[in-house]
């Protein structure tokens, strides 16, 4: 698929004084104050269009021959949190607000992968974190489309609070009837012909969907639909919204038993992340430093601590051969997002927040050249999609 350029043009600076008859004046002679301006001008010109040209070779190729080919993945970015977070809550229902909060930022900053690891810094030793348990469930229910949550999601005590928190209102959590070429589904057991390679998928318009892929009902599927409001589709990677439409399509949820999984039991093939920031009160000040910029990236993790900060985390893993003052070792950016903050200390659920919009202008300048533009999509005063 071709990556629409996203060149910008400048004016020509001087332009011909119009007449009332619409007749453009003849151009004075320029003064010296003039012909200054517009050299500067001229000169600024020029440099945007090397700058635009050094942008356009960043752009993925597309294979010989194929126009539609696919780009290159987007870069992905996956943030990890403590388990711990949920014990400060002293109340079931501060719990499930609290993970709400944390889901709510995650899709606010188009994460597409959240690790909750399991830190000991908060429990007993040898018990089962169920903290860090409960905050995944949260996270991988609100993350589910509302129609589908019924059948994903049988009822369980975490989920009992979860009215208390707020929609994360993502691209794929469609109402009936709003048009889109991308849906989530779940595979429904209904009768097909034998021997014939077809499933039926319920994605939330009333009708049940096609696809020419034989799979297990029960199974949670992305589609592509051949147009919005056809009950015939694709099945397609949980990727192909955003690689064909420039559509956010949620988050992954991943539990790790501690810190060293995030790592180990990276899903992005054997390179794993080829990025890794730490955030803490002892990083680097990237606020004071200008010219500070993220270097490019495949897969991206940024980690963050608990109410000790990330030297307790590691002070408290035994997976980690590590002393908690050589903790910005483990990270290819150890950074400070709020240098003089007024608080003892930054919350989880605020550090994220403040985190990712520090980070954000430098993950979309990575982003950028991979993204395909997508359609802007307006909404009335009661969220109603409206088209034009």
């Amino acid at each position: 698929m071709d990556i629409p350029a996203n060149e910008q043009t400048l004016s020509n600076g001087l332009a011909a004084t119009k007449l009332e008859d619409g007749e453009p004046a003849p151009q004075a002679e320029l003064s010296a104050s003039a012909k200054k301006r517009a050299k500067k001008k001229k000169k600024i010109k020029k440099a945007k269009k090397s700058d635009d040209e050094g942008r356009a070779s960043k752009k993925p190729k597309v294979k010989d021959g194929a126009g539609d080919a696919a780009p290159r993945s987007v870069p992905t970015v996956t943030i990890a949190l403590p388990g711990s977070v949920i014990a400060n809550a002293q109340t079931p229902e501060l719990k499930a607000y609290l993970a709400g909060q944390l889901a709510r930022a995650v899709a606010i900053f188009r994460a597409d992968e959240v690790v909750v690891y399991a830190d000991s810094a908060r429990r007993e030793i040898g018990t089962e974190d169920k903290h860090a348990v409960f905050l995944a469930r949260i996270l991988q229910y609100l993350e589910t489309p509302q129609y589908l949550r019924k059948a994903l999601f049988p009822m369980h005590p975490d989920l009992k609070l979860v009215g208390l928190t707020a929609p994360t209102d993502m691209p794929h959590h469609l109402r009936v009837g709003e048009p889109s070429k991308f849906r989530e589904g779940i595979v429904v057991k209904r009768p097909t012909k034998a021997g014939s390679k077809v499933s039926w998928v319920n994605v939330g318009q009333g009708k049940d969907v096609s696809i020419d892929t034989c799979l297990q009902p029960g199974v949670r599927v992305t589609v592509e639909l051949d147009d919005p409001t056809s009950t015939q589709g694709t099945a397609v990677p949980p990727s192909a919204p955003r690689a064909k439409g420039g559509l956010y399509w949620g988050y992954q949820v991943r539990l790790a038993s501690n810190l060293a999984a995030v790592w180990s039991e990276c899903p992005f093939g054997t390179d794993g992340y080829d990025l890794s920031v730490g955030t803490s009160l002892h990083g680097a000040n990237i606020v004071e430093q200008r010219d500070w910029r993220l270097p490019d990236f495949k897969h991206m993790l940024i980690v963050f601590g608990g109410l000790g900060g990330m030297e307790e985390v590691v002070e408290n893993d035994d997976s980690l051969q590590i002393a908690p003052e050589d903790v910005a070792k483990l990270f290819d950016c150890y950074i400070n997002i709020c240098p003089d903050q007024g608080s003892r200390t930054i919350r989880t659920e605020e550090a994220v927040l403040v985190a990712m919009s520090a980070l954000q202008f430098h993950v979309k300048q990575v982003q950028a050249p991979f993204e395909v533009s997508a359609q802007k999509v307006q909404y009335d005063s009661h969220n109603q999609r409206v088209d034009k």
